[in-house]
């Protein structure tokens, strides 16, 4: 009896065959996008192929077929789904169209830190298709309204002339209530019975109306088509004498029975690359490996996944491409870094750069010779002598590799590092090498940090075809001291989907309710949710049958819940809630970090989950994985000559396949296997062990990976892709736990990294005003404070005070220094829109105030922790004035937690001297960044609303002078008419720009206003000095605008000071 696990990609088809004994067959075959059925049988063929058999024969005699389908994905990524309709209700028509306010696209990094390119996700129908019915249920379950039946059928008509294929049924709190839905499905079903029917709270039985209904539309969207071709494959197979198990994979990770997924085939979106993950939870069991980073490498894309504790671990917010998710998905981030992803040079800053670009596959890297002109990151890899021949197969050109390489880059990095000479291609290649790896390495930090892991504490798994290849680089850089290569490596998917067990979820999300009095209900949900998971998993043997109980807990007001697990061997009925939370706050600070933890905010029971997991097959003779041989002697097949740590030197290439088990390999040298190449850097070993599998035993940081006396193009590309990781990572933190829905649902919040001095250095990717508001709060307090109270190692100071430099009274502010032993090396800090400040109305917004005394009461910065411990004085002061007082100081100070030892880090590896040339190298390329834009004369225009129904345009211009060397810009604001407003008066600012790439450029900035007007129009000088920022961020383009460093010679002089500062008696 055979499993056979299959996975479609957009290339290849793999398929591994687990035969009894342990023996493993593996396929490849070109995907057949025509009739996506032939390239899986041909996959199976060539695997059967390789034990002996025949696929039709592999087939016959298999027990299970598990598939990861990418159907649905690629229906959605082409456009090629059904004609849908919704039904909602009425009122709620807009939801959809409307989205969220917090937008992002891609895998794209330019596109992600980038908040000019966002959007909203594409409709997936038109909004004539979205209709309302009339109906209403309430949050707590209560028929506020009647299902409108008669209007209902004529809606249901209305679909039924636009030829809908499927109907998605998304009711308001359908979730507590489903009847109204259900009786829309038999409504659909008696006028429209070949029509598919989705309905929310079967889908997606989550709170939130708009991730409901945008997933209810993409189970609707993919549903025809994905069971249609589920249903022809198994007729397929059945022609072929199969009788044994069909299941396809899950985005939660694990298998379900085909007759069952054409039901939710939203389940299947990217279950390819959960895949992946899965066989790491799977082979993480055998090897002993509890903790598992999931690395895949492929040709444009860099994946990343955790195991934790022997578990999954699900995404908070999960996304499939740009549409939200109501249902469990594994959590897999991706950036678009892979073998295949171009270098370039950044001519605004002079720095190297990697991807996003893809050569893709056709035409590939220049190495493939099918006309490739940019060099790659494969093609570095070519050049350096890592590789010599794709996957056994294709040999590959390093001259033509050397040659891009040369062309392409050698002459703009000379030039951009100041050299006298150029560097060698060879220390370009490895430069392109050290770039990827840094941005892969980020990547894997930023989705452990973010868990509360050091990457440290895990083992690392480097799978899909070019994973092996630069594992060895990430790894060390992340104090990563083992790496595991699967046997299986480039059909790991395959794998994963062969060897991982049925799961089934129920879950039910209720209205938040203090944990002492929801413990009470616990045990009559958690029996009614342990039914449902176990009547969706079918078996024969019961006992097989594990459960697992989570409940989702939270802080009062907070927005995001924390997953925990409930002890197995505590009843339902004797749960304590003191005891759960106390679980809950020691877990939130170790997410988090210590003290942040609000006791008196008080913890809500927000949803609870019941998992049931069984084998799918209990066959007992089938070993997951291939065997090494016993005996016999290393083959080293040859020499390379390849560049390692600076020089070039003859490094042995082992054959992977015939190396005995227990066989080391000391680096650098390579491991050549079926479909892959391992590189075993210097200072590392490979151990062959009886399974297959390779260990890669990292030992310390090598020289050429260390600090450098010289910060290159290169090192500098380095050390701002870690910096604004470092600052990524504290911003997430402050998303995921802040009590402000303003900050988590609109991203109304920032981050930023600044020097000893206030100088901002890297600033983050959400509202540029609040960064821009960072450096000089920290600068007064470096003024005002440094003698007394005095600025320590463990010290936070907070203010919401406008006239410091918070943009409002809401904005709260927290910064803390940053020190190695006593010596005060850099700042952080963040800015947060509460939900409440204080003041006259809720929400702190008092519309119509005339002076700051009508608005709640401004704080200039204050010490609010000292030394590490907060004060209880300055807390109580700061939260009695909040209408939502619940731990939101503290919420906000855990983000400023993470960066400090992150930059230490930074610092130990880099030196002082690196990252402090960094900062100049900041400074120096903004004259470069202004000037070309104004040879480009980019006019970047937006809009900007002040209350009161006042409107003004801000408008930009950009003027070339002397030939090119001086570009004048001109920002000026048109107040528009309406009570009491001159229409004519206006602000501007006339800026010159010297164009020189040198540090001493200078920026000259000069700001006129009229009289002072009623209502909100003038603005202190911090909130101009914010707004020149920003304006200057969108002519300057990309990284260098979020710096306030590029801009130290931003001189600010403002007429009539005196009328737009701090109010004074008179």
């Amino acid at each position: 009896m055979y499993r056979i696990g299959v996975d479609t990609g957009g290339t290849f088809t793999d398929t591994v065959i687990l035969a009894p004994g342990g023996r493993v067959g593996v396929g490849k075959a070109l995907s057949t996008k025509h009739d996506l059925s032939q390239g899986i049988l041909d996959s199976i063929d060539r695997a059967a192929s390789t034990l002996g058999i025949s696929g039709p024969a592999a087939i016959a005699d298999a027990e299970l077929i598990a598939h990861a389908t990418t159907t649905g994905i690629n229906a959605l990524l082409t456009g090629t789904g059904a004609r849908v309709g919704l039904l909602t209700t009425a009122g709620f028509e807009a939801t959809v169209p409307i989205a969220k306010g917090n937008k992002v696209i891609g895998i794209d990094e330019e596109y992600r830190t980038e908040a000019a390119h966002w959007h909203k996700p594409p409709m997936l129908l038109p909004r004539r298709r979205i209709i309302g019915v009339r109906e209403r249920i309430d949050a707590h379950g209560k028929v506020l309204l009647q299902l409108d039946e008669s209007h209902a059928r004529a809606s249901i008509r209305r679909l039924g002339d636009d030829d809908v294929e499927a109907i998605a049924i998304s009711l308001l709190w359908s979730v507590i209530d489903p009847r109204h839905e259900l009786r829309l499905a038999e409504l659909v079903a008696e006028e429209l019975p070949a029509v598919h029917i989705s309905l929310s709270h079967e889908v997606a039985p989550r709170i939130g109306e708009y991730e409901r209904s945008v997933t209810v539309l993409l189970n609707a969207y993919v549903a025809p088509l994905v069971s249609r071709y589920i249903e022809r494959l198994g007729q397929r197979f059945a022609a072929l004498g199969f009788t044994g198990r069909f299941v396809v994979t899950q985005t939660s990770g694990g298998v379900r029975d085909a007759t069952r997924i054409s039901r939710t085939p939203v389940d299947t979106l990217n279950s390819g690359p959960v895949g992946g993950v899965a066989a790491s939870l799977d082979l993480g069991r055998r090897l002993g490996h509890a903790n598992v980073v999931a690395t895949d490498v492929g040709g444009t894309s860099f994946d990343v996944g955790i195991v934790a504790d022997g578990r999954l671990q699900f995404a908070r917010r999960p996304m499939i491409g740009m549409y939200p998710l109501a249902t469990p998905v594994v959590d897999l981030t991706s950036i678009g870094t892979g073998g295949g992803s171009i270098a370039w040079i950044d001519h605004t800053t002079g720095s190297l750069r990697v991807g996003p670009q893809s050569a893709g596959a056709d035409p590939g890297p220049v190495c493939y010779g099918r006309g490739g002109r940019l060099p790659t990151v494969t093609d570095a890899a070519v050049a350096l002598g890592y590789l010599d021949r794709l996957g056994g197969q294709l040999t590959l050109d390093a001259a033509a590799a050397r040659s891009a390489i040369e062309r392409e880059l050698a002459g703009p990095l000379a030039k951009a590092s100041g050299r006298a000479g150029s560097q060698s291609v060879d220390e370009i290649a490895d430069d392109i090498l050290r770039v990827a790896n840094a941005q892969m390495a980020d990547l894997v930090r930023r989705s452990t940090v973010q868990r509360g892991h050091d990457p440290a504490d895990f083992a690392l798994y480097a799978y899909g075809g070019a994973a092996p290849q630069y594992a060895g680089r990430y790894a060390e850089d992340l104090g990563v001291r083992e790496v595991v290569v699967p046997a299986l490596a480039s059909v790991f998917s395959a794998y994963g989907a062969a060897a991982t067990d049925l799961r089934s979820l129920a879950e039910v999300e209720l209205r938040p309710e203090p944990l002492e009095r929801a413990v009470q209900l616990l045990p009559a949900t958690l029996a009614d949710l342990e039914a449902r998971a176990r009547r969706d998993i079918t078996t024969d043997d019961a006992d097989a049958i594990t459960v697992e109980r989570r409940v989702s807990l939270r802080f009062t007001r907070q927005v995001h819940a924390l997953a925990i697990v409930l002890d197995d061997t505590v009843s339902s009925n004797d749960i304590d809630a003191s005891a759960l939370a106390d679980r809950f706050r020691r877990e939130y600070e170790r997410l988090v970090g210590a003290g942040t933890a609000f006791a008196s905010a008080g913890v809500e029971l927000v949803s609870v989950a019941v998992e049931a997991r069984a084998p799918v097959v209990t066959t007992t003779s089938i070993v997951g994985s291939s065997h090494a041989p016993t005996t016999g002697a290393v083959a080293v097949l040859h020499t390379r000559n390849a560049y390692f740590d600076g020089e070039r030197g003859d490094c042995p290439v082992y054959d992977g396949t015939t190396m005995p088990a227990g066989t080391s390999v000391v680096g650098p040298a390579f491991v050549e296997l079926p479909t892959t190449t391992l590189v075993v850097y210097p200072g590392q070993t490979a151990v062959q062990h009886e399974s297959g599998d390779i260990t890669l035993r990292i030992g310390g940081l090598s020289l050429a990976s260390g600090a450098r006396r010289d910060l290159d193009p290169a090192t500098f590309e380095v050390l701002r892709h870690r910096l604004s990781a470092i600052n990524d990572e504290a911003a997430v933190t402050i998303g995921r736990v802040s009590g402000s829905p303003i900050a988590t649902e609109g991203n109304d919040f920032n981050s930023g990294l600044m020097t000893a001095d206030g100088e901002t250095v890297v600033a983050g990717v959400y509202v540029l005003v609040h960064a821009a508001a960072l450096g000089r709060i920290v600068r007064d307090i470096i003024d005002n404070y440094s003698e007394n109270p005095g600025i320590g190692p463990g010290d936070m100071f907070i203010t919401n005070d406008t006239y410091v430099g918070a943009p409002h009274q809401a904005d709260v502010v927290v910064v803390a220094p940053i020190f190695d032993g006593d010596r005060l090396i850099a700042w952080c800090g963040s800015c947060v829109h509460q939900a409440d400040v204080g003041g006259p109305v809720p929400g702190s917004i008092t519309v119509g105030a005339r002076n700051i005394y009508e608005e709640a009461l401004p704080i200039s910065p204050v010490k609010i922790v000292e030394r590490g411990v907060i004060r209880k004085d300055i807390e109580r002061e700061y939260l009695t004035r909040s209408r939502t007082p619940e731990g939101s100081d503290r919420r906000q100070s855990g983000g400023e937690r993470t960066h400090p030892r992150s930059l230490r880090e930074v610092r130990d590896r880099h030196g002082r001297r690196s990252v402090r040339s960094s900062h100049r190298g900041d400074r120096g390329a903004v004259a470069v960044a202004v000037a070309v834009v104004a040879r480009r004369r980019v006019a970047p225009c937006g809009i900007l609303r002040a209350r009161r129904g006042r409107r003004s345009r801000v408008r930009s211009a950009l003027h070339d002078d002397q030939a090119g060397r001086l570009a004048r810009i001109r920002f000026h604001r048109v107040v528009g008419s309406g009570t009491g407003v001159d229409q004519h008066r206006r602000a501007h600012v006339v800026g010159l720009c010297d164009d020189r790439s040198d540090d001493r450029a200078r920026v000259r900035l000069a700001v006129g206003t009229g009289r002072v007007l009623a209502g909100d129009v003038d603005q202190e000088p911090a909130r101009i000095d914010r707004a020149l920022h920003h304006a200057r961020r969108h002519v300057d383009g990309r990284d260098v605008g979020r710096s306030r460093s590029a801009h130290r010679r931003q001189h600010l002089r403002v007429a009539h000071a005196r009328r737009i500062g701090r109010p004074v008696a008179r």
